[in-house]
């Protein structure tokens, strides 16, 4: 993979890979600031404005623009995310130009109609509603709160009745002034494009916006004080018969010593599906879960390892006490060489299905970038890992399972807790 740092006519920096195999091409974009930015009062203000991007543009109101995308098999998304606002064009090389030219449109020329922004903010109300109503969603949105409490992390990022009703037509145009500008851009181009073209589409499609942008800064997240031994649990009681799990510990920054290391423990701890300890022991030796694993969430202000489980309620009690005793044994006897070299090699291997399609390179690369790698950290990355030994996973595996760290939310109606475990009860989300 040949990735090329490239810098259009205008000054903007991007990243280009030519893939001439198929005549198609991604861009994906992204600008720095997304939910985590809103203010509190005003949650789902990002949500909200990204997705009136996808309301009509210039001359075209939502029908026709969206009619002009499908026309000519443009696929265009504008969302969100916690820490960005993020971009996603894909187009036969043809039909390259048009795509360029609607989404240029849809971000300088946003219609911004009354009646599109009533409906839209209606819709994303009624997704929230559709959110609450799951266990899961129930379960991350108390265990985010215990997590990050004050910080902009624990807030909604699709927002409330209450939030949404706030915001106004006026707040878009100043949350597209604030953040949608070329100062805080970064681009990714991969396809059946060569440099010069890259550099033309890439000035045509950003080179109007604003040059500076004034995004508001967010503080790092740090982690609760340990209240216990066992760590602390949150319960909402929900009537059911099925228990969700969701549990938090101290994750990694991503350019820690430790980052490569750490995605080995939690391949073999939770994220290696069926090859995970987690799965083997809980669900196929142990029968206590439908499903159970882990993942690593490195975010731009605070960093976290989670985990989830699907649990029958009579079955909470067993499960809970025998994931701490493995935890304890994990600290005892610790990870082996195969389980080491096995999550080497899927983590090393697996990657590249990614970076198949020009849309899954695209995004690699785009969030590596937005992570601050360099063009070429497929080899450092690769190195990374491949120098990871038994003595370094273990080390961080007893670093990072510390039971007296763990933060758990349970969402059910379990008839007894583990001995020694003592929950705060708290409330089912309705608003």
């Amino acid at each position: 993979m040949n990735v090329q740092e490239m810098i259009s006519a205008r000054g903007i920096s991007f990243w280009l890979v030519e893939k001439h195999d198929v005549p198609v091409a991604s861009i994906h974009f992204a600008w720095k600031g997304g939910v985590e930015t809103d203010p509190p009062a005003q949650q789902g203000l990002a949500k909200l404005a990204t997705a009136m991007l996808m309301e009509g543009a210039g001359d075209l109101d939502a029908t026709a623009f969206q009619g002009q995308l499908a026309d000519h098999g443009i696929s265009l998304n504008i969302d969100a995310t916690r820490d960005y606002i993020q971009g996603q064009l894909y187009a036969l090389t043809a039909d390259m130009p048009k795509a360029i030219d609607l989404t240029q449109l849809a971000l300088t020329k946003p219609r911004l109609e009354a009646e599109a922004f009533t409906r839209t903010r209606a819709q994303q109300l009624s997704s929230i509603k559709q959110s609450m109503a799951e266990p899961d969603w129930q379960a991350r949105y108390r265990l985010m709160q215990t997590v990050f409490g004050g910080h902009p992390y624990a807030l909604r990022g699709a927002g409330t009745a209450t939030t949404l009703a706030t915001i106004g037509i006026d707040d878009v145009k100043t949350f597209y002034l604030s953040h949608i500008a070329r100062d805080n851009l970064h681009v990714v181009v991969v396809g059946d494009m060569t440099a010069d073209n890259a550099k033309t589409m890439v000035d045509q499609l950003f080179g109007a916006l604003p040059d500076k942008s004034t995004v508001p800064t967010v503080p790092q997240a740090t982690w609760p004080s340990r209240e216990s031994p066992t760590g602390q649990t949150i319960w909402v009681k929900r009537k059911g018969a099925q228990t969700i799990w969701q549990w938090a510990l101290p994750g990694v920054d991503d350019d820690d010593p430790d980052w490569f290391a750490a995605n080995v423990v939690n391949y073999v701890w939770g994220g290696g599906g069926f090859s995970s300890r987690l799965m083997q022991e809980v669900r196929e030796e142990q029968g206590l879960t439908y499903g159970i694993g882990t993942g690593l969430s490195a975010m731009e202000h605070g960093n976290v390892w989670m985990g989830k489980a699907a649990l029958a309620d009579d079955k909470v009690s067993h499960a809970m006490t025998y994931v701490q005793g493995m935890i304890a044994r994990l600290h005892q006897g610790g990870l082996t060489q195969d389980e080491v070299d096995g999550a080497k090699t899927y983590l090393i291997n697996s990657l590249m299905l990614d970076l198949t399609s020009s849309r899954g390179m695209a995004q690699v690369l785009l969030d590596w970038k937005l992570s601050g790698r360099a063009a070429g950290y497929l080899a450092e990355r690769t190195q990374g890992l491949q120098a990871v030994t038994l003595e370094h996973a273990n080390r961080v595996a007893k670093k990072m399972l510390d039971p007296a760290a763990m933060l758990s939310v349970l969402v059910g109606s379990p008839p007894s807790l583990p001995p020694g475990v003592t929950a705060k009860e708290a409330l089912w989300q309705n608003e």
